[in-house]
């Protein structure tokens, strides 16, 4: 014989989303009824059962009882009460997990009591076998973190790839004519500089000429490039604005800049893969990894980076105030014959007729690390 769920969910006036239904499969599914049997009577059977007390699991357990009206066809639930503080209103959460087990038990099978039985019990598991048992249940109550709640909603987490300074430059790109941006820049188009001696000025529209050595690189065509290959050329590397606009939006916008060399070889980075390439000869799955680590690289920085980034704007001017020559800050330098190659000087030294005459590379030593 087993007892319905209908019957049980009749009793206890509740549903499967109710408190004390969902509570009370927690606390048998947590082993805390440590005793349920039953005791003969002349209409149907009593049921005894001891419920370890979810909040103090060392004190006294709660106990349960209740009636149960057997007859051939059906079993009613009379009456069921609990020792707890809402073990009164028949509806507690150890009453429907007594119950629960009894729907999960055949009542045939379950111990049959004496009057004396529920003391004893108590009494046996106070030896180190209830020290066990309560191990054992602390073992399911590991304090978690509030995530892992079933009440709070997973979020997701988003991870951003960007410093604070790529941020900025982001900001400042999106939103141009906005104070911080103005501020980065100054709100003097005619330099960069306040210093009437230095000449750095913003960069005047020339164009760049091609070395014979670049042009004759078109000689030189891939073959057999792959439908994926083909879709990142056309997409990241091929350009789509002039080598001016890039130039100069390249200048003032960070981000801009990193993301316009990623898929570039550049004057910082070619000399790895020269190196790479003539040590030894290279499977292709050694080649892949290498592009993967080329293009995606890892962000690094550390005192001497920021050294160098702090005093490098100071090196230029003292640079231009020194030679008294003329020289324009420069972006990234690319051409539309070699889109894959490109370079970002630190400053172009210009002639009297605004044409290239040299590329300034500042580096700023660490003192004690020279």
């Amino acid at each position: 014989m087993y007892l319905s769920l209908k019957s049980i969910f009749d009793f206890v006036q509740c549903t499967t989303s109710s408190r004390n239904a969902v509570e009370g499969e927690e606390v048998l599914r947590a082993k805390q009824i440590i005793l349920c049997g039953k005791v003969q009577q002349k209409n149907g059977l009593l049921i005894r059962a001891l419920v370890i007390q979810s909040s103090h699991i060392r004190d006294k357990p709660h106990e349960i009882s209740g009636t149960l009206n057997v007859d051939s066809t059906a079993i009613k639930i009379e009456s069921f009460v609990c020792s707890c503080a809402a073990g009164a209103s028949e509806r507690c959460k150890h009453v429907f997990a007594v119950l629960l087990f009894l729907n999960r038990n055949n009542l045939n099978d379950i111990d049959t009591l004496c009057s004396t039985d529920v003391q004893c019990q108590w009494s046996k598991l106070k030896e180190p076998s209830l020290e066990q048992l309560i191990q054992l249940i602390l073992k399911q109550f590991i304090p978690v973190s509030i995530e892992h709640f079933c009440c709070v909603k997973s979020t997701e987490k988003v991870s951003l790839a960007f410093t604070s300074s790529e941020l900025r430059s982001a900001l400042i790109s999106a939103a141009p004519h906005f104070a911080i941006a103005l501020h980065s820049v100054g709100r003097n188009p005619e330099g960069l500089s306040s210093n009437k001696n230095v000449t750095i000025l913003v960069e005047p529209y020339f164009v760049f000429d091609s070395h014979p050595i670049l042009l004759s690189l078109n000689m030189y065509g891939v073959l057999n490039l792959g439908d994926c290959c083909q879709t990142i050329y056309d997409s990241k590397i091929k350009l789509k604005d002039s080598p001016i606009n890039i130039r100069s939006k390249s200048l003032i916008d960070k981000s801009y800049w990193h993301q316009i060399r990623q898929f570039k070889i550049t004057g910082s980075r070619c000399y790895s893969l020269f190196t790479y390439y003539t040590a030894s000869k290279k499977t292709d799955s050694q080649w892949a990894l290498k592009a993967s680590k080329y293009f995606w690289p890892n962000t690094f920085s550390n005192k001497f980076v920021k050294h160098g980034i702090k005093y490098e704007s100071v090196a230029i001017e003292l640079f231009a105030r020194d030679s008294k020559q003329k020289m324009i800050p420069c972006g990234f330098v690319t051409s539309y014959d070699n889109p894959w190659l490109g370079y970002s000087p630190d400053g172009i030294i210009v002639n009297n007729f605004n044409e290239p005459t040299k590329l300034v590379e500042i580096k700023c030593p660490y003192l004690g690390s020279w």
